[in-house]
């Protein structure tokens, strides 16, 4: 989910933090209710984490939280990570106990995704991590990105009929004892879930601080207005064109994230694959869209409803998203442009002229 970037928001690979008062900022009589205290000033802090670049811009008098921030992706990063032979998934994943006990984080993230399969009707699945090996997402990107001559992996099946016979239906939570019970053959993948529900944690302790933005590799969480603007602009990325957006939007104590076939893809067995699996399939999502972008109370499920989204295509996707009364945009392989009726009225589409298609006409 590369696919959103502030325009205030700058790349590193390398952790930074800034504290100013410096010109041209935003100043504390322009945050009216939601400012902190006097003494407050603007806080970034740039780093790395779950293969992506995370950006936190917040105004408050505790500059500190934004390291918080880094250390609560580091944790979680160490919890939900299938690449990292370590994390707590990871043992789980490889232990041959039908019943283990997991930390707090972990199962918490495990509750999130069992929700997310029951809203989605499963069309978010953490137990298709074998259909996932089998397209070639046996890695982290990187590595993948680093070589093309990714050899074949051993019962990959062009016709999908390989993919897991398993759901989250099997997977049995007890909270009395943090307890997770599931076959042992059952592995799961967080990806989809991890970052925006890590997103969201870290946003349950910054809005009681003042505005703020993180952005998390295109999960983001706005809060409070910046200066006397009245949100925080926000420009959705053209699939087609990297180097220019189609649209921007204006949000404010809103999530916002997209899901995308463009960013990870790969080539595999002379075919070109993304990581957006299909668990009805258990193949790459056979989609008409290129990228589904959608704004929620919350990153976790703005992230699983626009994954669920683009698996379903423009036609029932746009259902699926009215249904559940979250906004969205979405684009079509051909670079159409559809909107839920909320949010075409506060989309300023780039260029001018560039038609934007409302539910009705899909």
């Amino acid at each position: 989910m590369e696919m959103i970037t502030a325009a205030i928001m700058m790349t590193t690979t390398a952790a930074t933090t800034m504290t100013t008062n410096m010109p041209g900022a935003p100043t504390a009589a322009g945050f009216a209710a939601v400012s902190p205290a006097g003494g407050a000033a603007w806080t970034e802090r740039q780093f790395r984490a779950m293969n992506t670049n995370v950006s936190v811009l917040l105004y408050s008098t505790r500059p500190s939280l934004a390291r918080y921030v880094e250390t609560t992706f580091a944790r979680s990063e160490q919890r939900l990570s299938r690449f990292r032979a370590d994390s707590e998934l990871s043992l789980l994943n490889r232990s041959e106990r039908p019943e283990q006990h997991v930390s707090h984080e972990l199962f918490a993230v495990l509750e999130a995704a069992q929700w997310a399969a029951s809203s989605t009707q499963g069309l978010f699945d953490p137990t298709i991590l074998p259909s996932l090996e089998r397209a070639g997402y046996d890695r982290s990107f990187e590595e993948i990105a680093a070589d093309q001559t990714t050899p074949t992996v051993a019962g990959w099946r062009a016709d999908g009929s390989s993919h897991s016979h398993f759901t989250m239906k099997d997977v049995v939570l007890d909270r009395n004892g943090c307890r997770v019970r599931r076959p042992c053959e059952l592995r799961l993948d967080l990806g989809g879930i991890g970052k925006g529900w890590t997103v969201d944690r870290c946003a349950d302790l910054l809005y009681k601080e003042g505005p703020f933005l993180l952005n998390a590799g295109g999960d983001i969480y706005a809060y409070g207005t910046p200066g006397t603007t009245d949100g925080w602009r926000i420009e959705i990325e053209d699939a087609l064109n990297p180097d220019a957006g189609v649209a921007t939007v204006t949000v404010s104590h809103s999530a916002v994230a997209t899901s995308t076939v463009i960013k990870r893809r790969w080539q595999r067995d002379g075919r070109m694959r993304h990581h957006i699996i299909d668990p009805r399939t258990g193949q790459p999502a056979d989609t008409d869209l290129l990228a589904v972008t959608v704004l929620a109370p919350r990153a976790t499920i703005a992230e699983i409803y626009a994954k669920s989204a683009l698996i379903l295509g423009s036609r029932a996707g746009l259902t699926f998203l009215t249904q559940r009364g979250v906004d969205a945009l979405l684009q079509a392989q051909d670079g159409r442009l559809y909107a839920t009726d909320g949010l075409a009225s506060r989309l300023t589409v780039s260029p001018p002229e560039r038609h934007l298609h409302p539910v009705q006409s899909c």
